[in-house]
């Protein structure tokens, strides 16, 4: 799905009022009622809600949803800020249909006016921006937010947190709401998908608000969400007369002395992603570790206590190379030696992306349409800083461009940047895969896959997505703080079913 700015958002709301023939009041209802719905959903009706509501449209969903949840039997109040100010047009009709449900749900405050204490059970609601906002709060308002977050109550913002840009990271100081839940219309809004913007929104939570689902088809766009709905175009169903033989080898170039983990992490989701066979290329002192903890691979050693040699990938359908091979002269010598002699797409991480940041004159022997998946350091040591990770994402962009290779650009979200200059966020996931190992699994999985027969561009989307999800499940079963690198790999089953 693609990520458009919010100017782009408010021409989709507008197309979107053309094309179904509604008004924009009709619009602001259907978003009211899916925030409320969600509400009404996740919080009994003992709990009260406080609505702070803006003069702009954002305010008008705040008080539309106060009125929502009084018609549901909920405790809801709403502070109109600042309230002798213009108010928009949709506003001021939600502001008259609140008073028609109840004359005194509806505050208005004035600039001398705050809240100076606030019981914990209460809910709070931030209905005073939204994507309405395109410079930092000032004055009045910043008093209020950064009042607000003083308070240890709940915090659902709507649509967007106040003080959070769309389109742009805030900067340091900026007053923002830290809210707890996020409410986002439709689609996730660019910033809050990298760390400087999404620390402050808690968990977002998208809501289909009924939006022509054409127009955004029309517009130019780079950056996209990965969508289960998208990638079920590309899964291939397994043929109930399928063979292993019609499945593939992956290869997997990792390991060294003391590092042996690694080598059987990606073999094990090379193999779980569906691999026919799965080969290990990997130092002689790795070998018992390796049969042992993977009886279903085979294993081939080159070098004794690391890789002086890479040899024995030639009948391979994909390649994955780097986990834990180290830097010393020899493994370089032998990747470099190994470049020279394929011409086929590799999967590159870890040493392997160490060995090229440390010899950039060798990028030219890394065959195109390869697949690199850095995490933040490996990527700065390849392409060099970046001033933000909004920076980094272009970055990433424009060398996938460039080399014509695609980069998964490792983060809480990571990014696959595809050689056509697209950008893909992967917006599943959990904090639980930040753990030793998760990367490797990576590896395997989109090795796995293009041993399968998937393109690469086609290997690295479902690899990611497969991985970010099999993390979600594995979090919900495990706990964040007690995941394990392999209990992503248990969990490929059943991301694999939610494209089925």
């Amino acid at each position: 799905m693609k990520i458009l700015t919010a100017k782009q958002t408010r021409e989709w709301d507008a197309a979107s009022l053309r094309r179904q023939s509604i008004s924009s009041l009709s619009l602001m209802e259907r978003a009211a009622t899916a925030c409320t719905d969600w509400l009404v959903a996740h919080y009994p009706a003992s709990r009260p809600f406080l609505v702070l509501c803006g003069s702009g449209n954002n305010g008008g969903d705040g008080l539309a949803i106060t009125r929502l949840l009084l018609s549901k039997g909920y405790t809801a109040t709403a502070l109109l800020l600042d309230g002798e100010k213009q108010l928009s047009a949709d506003c001021a009709a939600n502001r008259e249909a609140l008073k028609q449900v109840n004359a005194d749900a509806c505050i208005l405050t004035n600039p001398t006016q705050f809240i100076s204490s606030l019981p914990r059970e209460i809910v709070l609601i931030d209905a005073l921006f939204g994507t309405g906002l395109s410079r930092p709060i000032e004055g009045y308002f910043r008093n209020w937010v950064q009042r607000l977050n003083e308070f240890h109550n709940e915090k659902i913002a709507i649509d967007l947190p106040s003080g959070l840009n769309a389109d742009a990271l805030p900067d340091d100081g900026t007053t923002i709401l830290q809210a707890t839940h996020t409410l986002s219309f439709q689609q996730y809004k660019r910033s809050t998908l990298h760390p400087e913007a999404g620390r402050f929104c808690g968990q977002i939570h998208r809501l289909n608000i009924g939006l022509d689902l054409e127009f955004p088809e029309q517009i130019p766009c780079h950056w996209h969400t990965l969508e289960a709905s998208e990638l079920q175009q590309i899964y291939r169903p397994r043929n109930r007369f399928v063979h292993k033989g019609n499945l593939g080898l992956a290869c997997l170039v990792a390991g060294s002395y003391g590092m042996m983990g690694a080598a059987v992490l990606v073999a094990q989701a090379a193999a779980r992603s569906g691999a026919g066979k799965v080969l290990g290329l990997l130092p002689e002192r790795g070998y018992d570790i390796f049969q042992t903890s993977i009886p279903e691979a085979m294993c081939h050693t080159c070098g004794q206590e690391y890789l002086d040699t890479i040899e024995g990938w030639e009948q391979a359908q994909g390649i994955g190379v780097g986990p834990a091979l180290g830097r010393n002269a020899q493994t370089a010598s032998a990747l470099r030696s190994f470049l020279k002699k394929t011409d086929r797409p590799l999967v590159l991480d870890a040493d392997a992306l160490n060995i090229l940041a440390e010899n950039k004159s060798w990028w030219k022997q890394v065959p195109k349409r390869s697949i690199l998946t850095p995490h933040p350091k490996e990527f700065k040591g390849l392409f060099g800083p970046s001033e933000n990770s909004f920076a980094r994402a272009e970055r990433a962009r424009s060398m996938a461009v460039k080399y014509q290779w695609t980069i998964i650009a490792k983060d809480a979200f990571s990014i696959v940047a595809l050689p056509d200059g697209s950008c893909h966020y992967v917006t599943q996931g959990s904090p639980g895969m930040a753990t030793a190992g998760s990367g490797d699994v990576l590896l395997g999985i989109v090795t796995g896959l293009l041993a399968q027969g998937y393109t690469p561009e086609e290997a690295a989307l479902l690899g990611a997505y497969l991985h970010a999800v099999a993390g979600s499940f594995a979090a919900a079963q495990n706990g964040v703080e007690s995941m394990l690198a392999g209990d992503i790999i248990g969990q490929l089953g059943a991301a694999y079913s939610t494209l089925r």
